[in-house]
């Protein structure tokens, strides 16, 4: 029986070998032309590895335009290749590697691709695959941290204290073009329609000597979330009282005491403004023994404000206050200018103008004896039109009055300058030619005190 099977076997055996290797060269055949090699592309997004390598060298890497990407071909079967997109592999460019240049001002890193799958199964083209970088000098600073605010708060408030909570210092770490530019950090917080004290964390903001913000993205922060408090305190106007408002000079003639303001603002908490309504000044701080004219004498008004009370505006912190032989205190007049009577200086000859406004209102102060002297008729009214070319412009009224005896509040108006050839057809009024009437300024008949 085993003599008759094995002679089966062994029967016509180099043919049935023969078969055998045809039918294997067959299948061969046939899986190819369904399943070929093929080779695709793909484009990898390169990833950094051992980064610290240049830090600890002192050095700051940045990728050079064009280098963050490399394309490469793969060589796989069609089945295999279908299965892949650029997201299954992964493009490293290990930092240790680099070769640096001789002036340490440019380095390559070779790159490595590989796949997230399949790995074994695929033959990379990706010889030759480099980064390139750009080297510069890495340099660390730290900077004490400015607090800011942004927003007004709600009405019947004033900002107090605004500080940074934590940290207070930040420091910063990159390419010593970038660092060496930065001159400040400053946080700003919220404060906008606030009535309480408010803590927020924000981030923080690099500035350059002329104010404008240093971008971070080449930068390394040691914090990027900044702790800052303000207080919010409730406001109150109280006044300024001098009780008594006339003194004596060595001579016994009266000195009159008027001081610039009226009224401050000041702010705290409820219980702090409770124990202020006035801020009276005793006319014993002023020595009248020596005064012979007209005089001034600062006041700080912070001494005279309770703990936690403070001034909204620190600018008011000083009061003048003016000391006047009687007879001379300031005194005011208002006088009505028609721009009519306005003269126009520095119009160039190709151009007519004329005044918006029929007229402006202007008030003048000075001592007694000067406000007596001063005359309407005599006050010129002027403006300088020198450079301004076709259009609405607003220039500033001057009068031709002493500085060092009058004094008068700056104003401007509005004149529409037009080319002549425009005006051709229209009456010539209120031009450089015309002729200064000063009868038509009019003065306030009533002075008052300043």
């Amino acid at each position: 029986m085993l003599e008759k099977i094995l002679k089966k076997v062994t029967n016509n055996l180099g043919f049935k070998v023969l078969a055998l290797l045809f039918a294997f060269a067959l299948w061969v055949i046939v899986y190819n032309i369904n399943d070929p090699t093929k080779t695709r592309t793909y484009t990898a997004e390169v990833e950094v590895k051992n980064a610290d390598f240049m830090t600890n060298l002192g050095k700051y890497a940045e990728v050079k335009d064009g280098t963050g990407s490399v394309s490469f071909s793969v060589t796989a079967k069609r089945t295999v290749l279908d299965k892949l997109n650029d997201d299954d592999f992964v493009a490293v460019a290990d930092y240790s590697k680099a070769l640096i240049s001789k002036d340490e001002k440019s380095a390559t890193v070779p790159v490595d691709i590989e796949s997230k799958r399949s790995n074994g199964m695929l033959k990379y083209n990706a010889q030759g695959k480099y980064v390139t970088l750009s080297l510069e000098k890495l340099k660390a600073k730290q900077f004490v941290i400015s607090a800011n605010t942004t927003g007004k708060v709600a009405n019947g408030y004033a900002l107090g204290s605004v500080k940074v909570v934590n940290p207070t210092v930040l420091k910063i770490q990159g390419p010593n073009s970038v660092v060496k530019r930065v001159h400040s950090v400053v946080a700003t917080i919220d404060v906008g329609n606030m009535n309480i004290d408010i803590t927020d964390k924000v981030k923080p903001k690099l500035y350059d000597a002329q104010g404008n913000e240093v971008p971070t993205d080449k930068l390394k922060l040691s914090n990027v979330s900044i702790s800052v408090s303000a207080k919010i305190l409730k406001t109150k106007k109280v006044n300024i009282n001098i009780p008594n408002k006339t003194i004596k000079n060595s001579d016994g003639k009266n000195v009159s005491l008027k001081a610039s303001e009226n009224s401050v603002l000041v702010m705290g908490s409820d219980e702090a403004l409770e124990q202020i309504n006035d801020i009276n000044i005793s006319s014993d701080v002023f020595n009248g023994n020596s005064i012979k004219g007209k005089t001034e004498v600062t006041i700080d008004l912070k001494k005279y404000l309770p703990e936690e009370v403070e001034l909204v505006n620190e600018k008011e912190s000083k009061l003048t206050v003016h000391l006047y032989l009687e007879g001379e205190e300031e005194q005011a007049v208002t006088l009505t200018v028609p721009t009519s009577s306005i003269k126009m200086n520095g119009l160039d000859s190709k151009y007519q103008a004329s005044f918006v406004q029929s007229n402006v209102v202007m008030k003048v102060t000075a001592d007694a004896a000067n406000m007596s002297a001063l005359n309407a008729n005599d006050v010129e009214a002027v403006v300088d039109l020198s450079g301004l070319s076709a259009g609405t412009h607003s220039v500033k009224v001057t009068l031709n009055l002493d500085s060092s005896k009058y004094k008068y509040s700056g104003i401007t108006t509005q004149v529409v300058i037009k080319n002549q050839n425009q005006t051709q057809s229209q009456p010539q009024t209120n031009t450089q030619e015309q002729t200064n009437t000063q009868d038509n300024i009019v003065t306030d008949s009533n002075t008052t005190n300043n």
